[in-house]
């Protein structure tokens, strides 16, 4: 593991913990980075499964495209303007609070409805379709200048429960 306390990445990708999903959002993430040796991303794993049990990523990779990390999550959102992830996983909610825009992988049906309960604003996220669009998308990002991302989401996420904002734990 490389020493990534003053590495500023655009990207990181967060693993939600299951094994089917963590798969499919690496295999895409290697399929990008393969065709495009520009893109540098930041990988989270998430605690419950380690990166191990997943699928084996090359070690010429991993010294040039990849570094991983076992940092809290707000030390690595300050790193990361955009997060890649999808499935269960509270880093997502986490990262727009953080104003990093969001790819969402859509690899469930129930995806959809999820960012429609949450209704974050759509120039905050982008559902990513295929791998074929996360290359394309990453792409675009990672020439691009910083991104900032107006929200208040903070406000929304940390006040007082009322009628208006307990729909999100529901």
């Amino acid at each position: 593991q490389k020493n990534i306390k003053n590495i500023k990445n655009k990207l990181l990708l967060a693993l939600c913990g299951i094994k089917s999903i963590d798969n499919k959002l690496l295999e895409w993430t290697l399929f990008t980075i393969k065709k495009n040796p520009q893109i540098k991303i930041l990988i989270k794993p998430h605690p419950i499964l380690p990166l191990k049990n997943l699928i084996e990523i090359e070690q010429k990779l991993i010294d040039s495209q990849i570094f991983i990390s076992n940092e809290s999550v707000q030390k690595i959102l300050n790193k990361a303007e955009i997060l890649v992830s999808s499935g269960p996983t509270s880093i997502i909610l986490e990262s727009l609070v953080n104003k990093c825009k969001l790819f969402y992988l859509l690899l469930d049906p129930c995806d959809l409805l999820t960012m429609k309960y949450i209704k974050v604003p759509k120039n905050n996220f982008k559902f990513i379709e295929s791998k074929f669009m996360l290359l394309k998308e990453m792409s675009k990002a990672n020439n691009s200048k910083r991104i900032y991302i107006k929200n208040n989401l903070r406000n929304f996420l940390y006040e007082k429960p009322n009628k208006k904002n307990i729909r999100i734990l529901i």
